[in-house]
């Protein structure tokens, strides 16, 4: 890879990480507002949503602007009253970006299943908290409730559809 490549990975990874930060201020107020006052959560929610539109239309105008990424997202049809369960196979690190952009434009919000692990890290816990993502975990601690494990993160998937 080219010192020009690098230099550009690694403004695209300053530019993801200063995106998500900076909308992590407005996120904190709002979990803050919903754990003392839980009445409040219904009527959150559409900011939340117009958050998380706005985070993803800053990485869409990276990737198309500064990348020079050209695309048509396809014209997909989602009913609004319905849940989907959208999987990545992440063979590009694209994937995550790619699908938000086809899905995410179009009325929906992601609900991403997140290893238990990541909620602890300081951005993105935040984030996942926000918007209760679902998180599994990936190995039981004792290979005997493994079992048990696999069906409670089922049981999550399902309570996130």
């Amino acid at each position: 890879m080219t010192p020009y490549r690098h230099l550009v990975s690694t403004c695209s990874l300053v530019f993801g990480l200063l995106n998500l930060t900076f909308w992590c201020v407005p996120l904190l107020a709002i979990v803050l507002i919903r754990l003392l006052v839980p009445a409040s959560r219904s009527r959150l929610q559409s900011t939340l949503n117009a958050i998380y539109r706005t985070a993803v239309r800053g990485n869409d105008w990276w990737f198309r602007h500064v990348l020079g990424y050209r695309w048509q997202p396809p014209d997909v049809a989602l009913d609004s009253d319905r849940t989907y369960l959208v999987i990545a196979n992440h063979q590009s690190w694209a994937d995550s970006f790619l699908i938000q952009a086809a899905v995410v434009h179009n009325g929906h919000i992601l609900k991403v299943l997140v290893k238990e692990e990541l909620t602890r890290w300081p951005i993105l816990g935040l984030i996942f908290n926000a918007y209760d993502f679902p998180r599994l975990k990936r190995r039981a601690a004792d290979p005997a409730d493994e079992p048990e494990r696999r069906r409670q993160d089922a049981d999550r998937i399902r309570q996130a559809c």
